[in-house]
């Protein structure tokens, strides 16, 4: 089994675990492979593969770091239906779902092919009628950029006018991402195997606004004012897109999905008590 690595290097423990892993690999008869920011730890030589390599020569990847990782290992090789594990070195992390200690044990059960796929819907949007598609495992955001304004938003579903909001800015979010930013914002948690896009408001100047659920059927529109005139389109926290008032970003749910790995069988209302630390009862103070 060709098994590619892809790691944020930033974490104190990625380094250290990178290189545990390649030998692991190696020890265990089968090959590693670097995506190519990793390089300065191919002490082997011959493992690193530049981009357009990688994901056609990797039968799964490890992404170690966290969320982010697993959301930049989504854009890099997700959506080519490469399936992606994800170990956990960060804090909260609702999709890297390994952490360090069991992650030797993980991979022996990919290795027996002792596993479940996790296929996630995406999200994808474009800025007017012949831009670029782009995906979103996560979410979509629509803000106000750097200037302290509100932003104007004309929303319509497919064709039909919902409404004209005045806000810092409109998540467009997945069930995976509803536990992300949305959360934060107020949005409602969705399970993610459920297909469905959110929309949640970002502080909205008016209490009647409130976050919708849209059926992946439909097209959502917004149109952006902007007395500043510069907004954003930000992509999974990660990619970012400049507005002029008056554009039109386009989203839906996209025709392809991301492969999730998933070596344990904690379901994800379990995931959400122990993240979210639901029903843990206080320390009673002597």
């Amino acid at each position: 089994m060709r098994i590619g690595i892809l790691a944020n290097i930033h974490k104190h423990e990625s380094e250290s675990l990178v290189r545990k892993l390649i030998k692991w690999i190696l020890d265990q008869g089968h090959k590693p492979l670097l995506w190519e920011d990793l390089a300065f730890l191919d002490s082997y030589g011959g493992l690193t593969l530049a981009e357009d390599k990688f994901r056609q020569e990797t039968d799964v990847v490890v992404a170690i770091g966290g969320d982010g990782t697993i959301l930049a290992a989504a854009r890099a090789v997700g959506l080519q239906g490469v399936p992606i594990l994800g170990v956990n070195l960060g804090t909260l992390g609702f999709l890297a779902e390994i952490v360090p200690d069991n992650l030797f044990m993980a991979m022996q059960k990919v290795l027996d092919g002792s596993y479940d796929i996790d296929e996630r819907m995406l999200v994808k949007a474009r800025i007017g009628k012949r831009g670029k598609w782009e995906y979103a495992l996560n979410d979509l955001v629509i803000d106000k950029g750097g200037f302290s304004r509100v932003i104007g938003l004309h929303v319509r579903i497919s064709g039909h006018f919902v409404g004209s909001y005045t806000a810092d800015g409109l998540i467009i979010s997945t069930p995976t991402g509803s536990t992300a930013y949305s959360l934060s914002a107020g949005g409602p948690i969705v399970n993610p195997k459920m297909k469905a896009l959110i929309a949640t408001p970002i502080c909205p100047h008016s209490l009647a606004v409130r976050p919708l659920i849209i059926d992946t059927d439909e097209l959502l529109t917004i149109q952006v004012y902007s007395d500043h005139e510069i907004a954003t389109l930000t992509i999974d926290g990660q990619i970012g897109r400049r507005l002029r008032s008056g554009d039109v970003v386009t989203a839906t749910m996209a025709d392809r999905t991301v492969k999730l790995v998933r070596v344990d069988s904690k379901s994800f209302y379990e995931i959400l008590r122990t993240k979210l630390k639901w029903g843990i009862k206080p320390a009673v103070e002597d």
